[in-house]
């Protein structure tokens, strides 16, 4: 299995350490404007969210 590219896997794993403080029955909400860094930050969300069984939803919030 190939590896993931290093900002992949930081990503993950700062997603990651902050979801191991969440209590149990929790939703995670994920607020998103469509640009590259808010997209990948949900994308992350909802990859560690469904392996920990944690619902996740997301939130467009436009700026500017």
């Amino acid at each position: 299995m190939p590896s993931l590219p290093p900002a992949i896997a930081e990503i993950r794993l700062a997603v990651r350490t902050a979801l191991a403080a969440l209590p149990e029955g929790s939703t995670i909400i994920v607020a998103l404007s469509g640009g590259a860094d808010s997209l990948a930050l949900a994308a992350a969300t909802a990859f560690e969210a469904s392996r920990l069984h944690v619902p996740c939803r997301t939130r467009h919030t436009p700026t500017g």
